[in-house]
C-alpha cells in the first residue's frame, strides 16, 4: 500500500497534471476526485465473497492483522452481495474512521469514567482497530469506506468510477462525496468547492485524492518506488 505524493496548491496541482498528459499521450481520459478522510489505512480480502482477512497500512509491506476486531465494524460486510460483476478473490483498500461528533461523545463518557481519551478522531480510530480484545473495539464507534483495491480476480472493471459502483453493489460503503471530472478545469473546481466546505464535513479530511480514472492508463503510467504517477492528494 504506497503512498501518495501531495500537491499544496493548485500550481502543483497542475504540474502534476502535465506530467499525466505527457505519459498518457494522445489518449483521452477523465478525473475521479474524492475526499481523503484522515483515518486509518486498512485493507480487506474476501474469497467467493465471504470476508477472510483484514489487515492495517503497516510500513505499506507488513501490516498487522487486524481480523478479528474488523468484523466488529457494522460498516464491513462479512459477505458481499451479489452483483452482475463477480469476484473469486478480491482486496479493497478504505479508511477506518469515526465521526466528529461520535469522537466527542466517546472522549465524553471515557472522561466519566475515567479512562483513556484521545486527541483526535484518527488516534481514536487507530487505538480501537487495534485492541487486543475485539469485543473492545465492538463498543467503538468505527466506521469504514472503501477508495480502491490492490486485487481482483474475476472481477473486470475498466475504470475507477465502475470499480466504486460495483462497490455499491456489493455492499462495500464509499466516499459519499466523489466526483467524476472530464477535464482538469473540473478538478480544480471540485478541489476549491471542498477547500470552501471541508470544515462542514461531518467527519475530519485533510484534503482530496485525484487519480486518472481509466485503469489502462493508471497501469500506463505506472509507480515510482513510493507512489503511483496516476494519483495526488490534493491538501
Amino acid at each position: 500500500m504506497l503512498s501518495l505524493e501531495n500537491a499544496f496548491d493548485p500550481e502543483e496541482l497542475e504540474a502534476w497534471h502535465q506530467r499525466v498528459v505527457k505519459g498518457v499521450g494522445d489518449r483521452p481520459f477523465t478525473y475521479t476526485v474524492e475526499l481523503k478522510i484522515d483515518g486509518v489505512g486498512l485493507s480487506l480480502f474476501y474469497e467467493h465473497g465471504r470476508f477472510v482477512q483484514a489487515a492495517t497500512r503497516g510500513d505499506g509491506e507488513t501490516g498487522e492483522d487486524v481480523t478479528a476486531n474488523a468484523k466488529t465494524i457494522r460498516a464491513i460486510p462479512l459477505r458481499l452481495r451479489r452483483s452482475s460483476l463477480t469476484a473469486s478473490r478480491v482486496e479493497v483498500r478504505g479508511e477506518v474512521y469515526m465521526l466528529k461528533r461520535d469522537f466527542e461523545r466517546f472522549n465524553r463518557q471515557a472522561r466519566r469514567r475515567q479512562e483513556e481519551t484521545f486527541a483526535n478522531p484518527r488516534n481514536a480510530a487507530a487505538g480501537s482497530l487495534r485492541q487486543k480484545d475485539p469485543r473492545v473495539t465492538a463498543l467503538r464507534p468505527l466506521r469504514f469506506f472503501t477508495h480502491s483495491y490492490g486485487m481482483a480476480e474475476g472481477m473486470e472493471v475498466r475504470t475507477h468510477w465502475e470499480f466504486l459502483e460495483v462497490c455499491q453493489q456489493f455492499g462495500l460503503p464509499i466516499t459519499d462525496h466523489a466526483t467524476h471530472c472530464h477535464s482538469f478545469d473540473e478538478v480544480l473546481a471540485a478541489c476549491r468547492h471542498w477547500e470552501q466546505r471541508r470544515e462542514r464535513l461531518p467527519y475530519e479530511a485533510d484534503g482530496l485524492v485525484v487519480k486518472v480514472n481509466e485503469l489502462a492508463l493508471q497501469a500506463r503510467l505506472g509507480m515510482t518506488h513510493k507512489s503511483p504517477r496516476w494519483a495526488i492528494a490534493y491538501k
